[in-house]
């Protein structure tokens, strides 16, 4: 399934070089593989970014939202 991944809060994602982000992947039973990425301003509020972060990670993977299967928090 497409899975809608949001990691806003975890301070170790960042440095792992990533950060708040929303991501798009699709998921099987062997493989998970990211289709697209859109990164979170850590300087701004994250109630004003994350519906437009979807969007915009959804749109970047060629889907629409229901396309996704389940989304991961």
């Amino acid at each position: 399934g497409v899975v809608l991944a949001i990691e806003t809060s975890n301070p170790s994602a960042a440095g792992a070089g990533f950060g708040p982000a929303v991501v798009v992947a699709r998921h099987d039973a062997h493989s998970t593989v990211e289709l697209a990425r859109a990164a979170l301003d850590r300087g701004r509020p994250h109630d004003e970014q994350l519906v437009p972060a979807i969007d915009r990670a959804v749109r970047a993977a060629g889907l629409r939202p229901a396309d996704l299967s389940c989304v991961a928090v």
